[in-house]
């Protein structure tokens, strides 16, 4: 007997890219986009396998996501489904399930939020009888909604990593992702073990284009979206591989094309 693990977090604060229709003006698409499907049989490459999400509703108001990934890191495949809702009415239970099989009860906090992530990983299993999500597989929650995923493809995919000096670490990234007919665009600086209480500011190739302050658990993140959170500053010119990245005196560095063929 498979043993499943699965979890219900409950009030949490929830980052998340939510739905919209309109193309981005920071969409710099290569001459061929990547999709993040299965790879062809033998690939045994780390990176992601698959990449399905759904959106449904409005920032701001009740919204609800779904994703779900499968990728390989050091030879190891996890595979991960997630429900997050924001806005919801508080104090309601909804019955979560995926092409009709039963996942969990969802119970709406005080502030209309719930979470719920299942995980294949290790010693960790899906519950018998779970079939894996596919293209146009169907998310329903209660009455509340229902989420058709569809796959993730990545248009553009530049990300750094920051490690040091100290336990500082983090990441810098610039995505632009289309799901259907909506595209994405997010640029992010995130940092923890940072100095607390300090202000960085960021520049790309030379360029200002915001501060990244640090709070006093040593946690800082600056965000752009098209999507949700704060808008890109007017003038910001996307960035693309080999870009130089200055974060304040915390870290310099140049960002790498995930997209990109491995020599």
């Amino acid at each position: 007997m498979h043993r499943s693990f699965s979890r219900g977090l409950l009030a949490l604060a929830l980052f998340s890219s939510s739905c919209a229709h309109e193309e981005s003006p920071h969409a710099a698409q290569p001459a061929s986009a990547t999709s993040s499907a299965a790879p062809a049989a033998g690939e045994s490459r780390d990176g992601t396998l698959v990449h399905l999400e759904g959106r449904h509703g409005t920032p701001g108001e009740l919204l609800l996501e779904a994703s779900y990934k499968s990728k390989r890191e050091a030879g190891k495949i996890s595979k991960t489904l997630s429900v997050d809702i924001e806005h919801a009415p508080p104090g309601v239970t909804h019955a979560l399930s995926l092409d009709g099989f039963p996942l969990a009860k969802l119970l709406t906090s005080s502030k209309g939020k719930a979470e719920y992530e299942l995980t294949a990983a290790g010693d960790d299993y899906f519950p018998e009888g779970f079939k894996e999500p596919e293209e146009g597989s169907l998310v329903k929650v209660g009455e509340l909604a229902e989420i058709r995923l569809q796959t993730v493809h990545k248009l553009t995919d530049l990300e750094v990593a920051i490690s040091g000096p100290g336990k500082l670490s983090g990441k810098v990234s610039y995505k632009v992702e289309r799901i259907g007919d909506t595209t994405m665009t997010e640029f992010q600086v995130k940092v923890v073990q940072a100095a607390a209480k300090s202000v960085h500011p960021v520049r790309i190739d030379g360029v200002h284009v915001g501060d990244l302050s640090v709070d006093l658990a040593g946690k800082g993140k600056l965000v752009y979206s098209t999507l949700d959170g704060e808008p890109f500053p007017s003038g910001f010119q996307a960035p693309k591989a080999g870009s130089k990245i200055v974060v304040g005196t915390l870290y310099e560095g140049e960002l790498h094309d995930n997209l990109a063929a491995p020599e």
